[in-house]
């Protein structure tokens, strides 16, 4: 019998119906029948250069567009003068989105042109993120920037004229440490400090500086606790200077190795077992993600224009790698390569994924092990998971399989015992046509995953797990004809679009009830994971922040629960699910039993659970997250409005009894 159809016998195909007459769930658990191991994977993370996920979000440095190479949009192009998202400057996006959410049509858009620049006025925007103090002449220079395209040339007829960037939280007496990169002529030197209204909380004097560029360290201490400071950097007297590279992390996150305390606990306390990076549309689009322009110091290092931002690098392979070891999670790298039109040439970023590989794991005695080495990291990364691009959806499937070939062939010469991931489909299918029939029947020989998106739309909350679970098993068809019957599915982006309320919850607690249950699914990972409140569109965050706090969106609340009470072994569920979608896990000493349920239904739901088998309970939880309201979501105002809190459950030996209320999602835990 196929393990599909046993799962379906056992009760344990997708449980998500209709809501029904009958109120009572009677529901069996066999716990000495374990169908199949529940991969941990299933609880990973995706962490993207997006809307300020990284640099101004989870890596610690505090200053953006620090290099001043992202001008403001031009009039009349997408987002117009002042289009969403404003950041600090509380004005213009630079790359121009025009607010339209949807990552499926992100993904399909072909690279924006550079933005002209644009004249400042006087006491007005410079570039992105960047204001004038006083009347300045500012231009922006591409004649000999420290790195990159351009540096800020700045001339003032005397003190008191320069920049100046908005919204910095500090912290008495936390100390902001980092440079300036500076060259011209200013006898009396520059001034660079950090005001709240008319108080000065910290302030430094740059000397005067040379003809050649020169870093300047900065150590601004505040004197006192503020919420919105500004970053100025002005002259002392007359001035004609370039500046570039001006970079602050503040002590309290240096501490914790570069990353935002409070940002690093929200990550860590979700425990992903993997995390996939650097993309996203940041690997594939406006030239591609080019791995050797983050590592090393970071004043050479080259910025790449995302989707909302030209993130500056300052978060590259080695920050990365550390993230992972912090948390506890396995890296998965997705590698750029290149052209996707037919007949392309690919040996240059072929090349670039094999340096790549050995720079993560070869020898400090290797040509990039070497460079690794000298970076301060001797030890290698051994990076398990590598693949090959992102959405890959415009490329002919039979080009692409070619292409899977080139790479991994070559990649595995460098270290044979990595593993390859193939792109798959958007939308079930609905994007890349028969792609993912194609991989697995071509390339399954190459690679052991098919990476596969989907984002729900929000009507279909309670729908669509079982949607997703017809498509696994349709590609599970096609896996056990392959060439590879080990072959799995890597659900490498899933998610409510752009949706924080409840609905985000009961879908997430579906969908990964419907993943632990489903034998081809052994890897997945969400998004967004982090969003700065500033983002223009495609708001559905796991992770929600601003400068100084954050806030957790129903997702990751439940996303949360269900990986603090993970087991990995399933068992076997029988009976009348009444609508709910569960699944029935055992943890690896046995001496714990979990049954997962979410209650799409706008009625409540009494469940009668038995368990049978040689597990004996001594007790018995519920935790429950029930807000009562499918609009109900979090905020910086009330961020525990949906919350976990403990639900009654009655126990007599083996036989539990619980209520679910309507749009629910309960977890009840037997232990012995």
């Amino acid at each position: 019998m196929k393990l599909t159809r046993l799962i379906a016998t056992l009760g344990l195909a997708t449980l998500v119906v209709p809501a029904v007459d009958a109120q009572t769930a009677a529901l069996t658990v066999d716990s000495d029948y374990v169908v199949k191991q529940v991969d941990n994977r299933l609880y990973g993370h995706f962490l993207e250069h997006i809307y300020h996920s990284l640099n101004g979000g989870l890596w610690g440095e505090v200053v953006w567009n620090r290099s001043f190479e992202e001008d403001l949009p031009r009039p009349g192009g997408r987002g117009g003068g002042g289009g969403g998202g404003a950041g600090r400057q509380g004005g213009a996006n630079a790359n121009g989105n025009n607010g339209n959410g949807g990552r499926a049509a992100r993904a399909a858009q072909t690279p924006p042109p550079a933005p002209a620049p644009v004249a400042p006025p006087p006491g007005g925007t410079v570039i992105r993120h960047w204001m004038l103090v006083g009347t300045p002449e500012v231009t922006m220079e591409t004649d000999r920037p420290l790195n990159s395209d351009k540096s800020l040339k700045l001339v003032a007829s005397g003190a008191g004229a320069g920049v100046a960037q908005n919204n910095f939280y500090l912290r008495q007496g936390d100390a902001n440490r980092g440079s300036l990169w500076v060259r011209g002529d200013a006898a009396a030197g520059l001034t660079v400090r950090f005001v709240e209204g008319d108080r000065v909380l910290a302030e430094q004097v740059v000397p005067a500086p040379g003809a050649d560029w020169k870093e300047y360290p900065l150590v601004l201490t505040p004197s006192a606790a503020a919420k919105s400071a500004t970053l100025q950097i002005v002259t002392k007297g007359p001035a004609t200077v370039w500046l570039d590279q001006v970079s602050l992390m503040p002590d309290s996150y240096k501490a914790t190795g570069g990353f935002r305390p409070d940002l690093l606990q929200a990550v860590a306390d979700i425990k992903p077992a993997t995390i996939r990076w650097p993309g996203g549309s940041y690997v594939g689009t406006n030239g591609g993600y080019h791995w050797k322009g983050g590592i090393g110091p970071q004043s050479k290092r080259v910025g790449k224009i995302g989707w909302d931002e030209l993130d500056p690098s300052s978060f590259g392979t080695d920050e990365f790698m550390a993230l992972c070891r912090k948390v506890g999670a396995e890296p998965v790298l997705v590698v750029y390569l290149g052209a996707r039109t037919p007949g392309a040439d690919h040996s240059v970023q072929i090349q670039e994924a094999c340096d790549w590989v050995e720079y993560c794991n070869g020898p400090a005695t290797s040509k990039w092990g070497a460079v690794r080495t000298a970076n301060g990291h001797p030890e290698p990364y051994h990076v398990k998971y590598w693949e090959i691009d992102n959405e890959i959806w415009s490329m002919d499937p039979a080009d692409y399989v070619k292409v899977v070939h080139s790479f991994v062939s070559a990649m595995k010469k460098v270290d044979p015992s990595i593993t390859g991931i193939a792109c798959g489909s958007g939308g079930f299918g609905a994007r890349f046509g028969d792609g993912d029939f194609a991989v697995i029947a071509d390339a399954s020989d190459a690679v052991d995953f098919l990476s596969i998106h989907h984002y729900e739309n929000a009507s279909k909350w309670a729908d669509g797990p079982a949607v997703a679970d017809a498509y696994f098993n349709k590609l599970g068809d096609a896996i056990a004809k392959s060439k590879n019957p080990n072959f799995k599915l890597y659900m490498s982006e899933w998610n409510l679009r752009t949706s924080i309320d409840w609905q985000s919850g009961l879908y997430a607690g579906g969908l990964l009830n419907t993943m632990e249950r489903n034998p081809y699914v052994s890897m997945a990972c969400p998004a967004l994971w982090l969003r700065h409140k500033d983002a223009p569109n495609w708001d559905n965050a796991f992770i929600n922040f601003d400068q100084g706090s954050w806030f957790p969106a129903p997702n990751y609340v439940v996303m949360k629960l269900y990986r603090d009470h993970f087991a990995p072994n399933l068992l076997a569920v029988s009976g009348d699910a009444a609508g709910l979608n569960a699944t029935a896990t055992k943890s690896a000493d046995g001496r714990r039993v979990i049954l997962k349920a979410v209650n799409p239904s706008d009625q409540p739901r009494t469940v009668k659970l038995t368990i049978t088998g040689a597990f004996k309970a001594s007790k018995a939880s519920l935790d429950l997250v029930a807000p009562n309201a499918l609009e109900a979501k979090n905020s910086f105002e009330q961020r525990d409005a949906v919350k976990v809190v403990p639900g009654q459950v009655q126990r007599n030996g083996n036989e539990v009894s619980f209520t679910l209320p309507r749009w629910s999602v309960g977890v009840v835990e037997l232990a012995n």
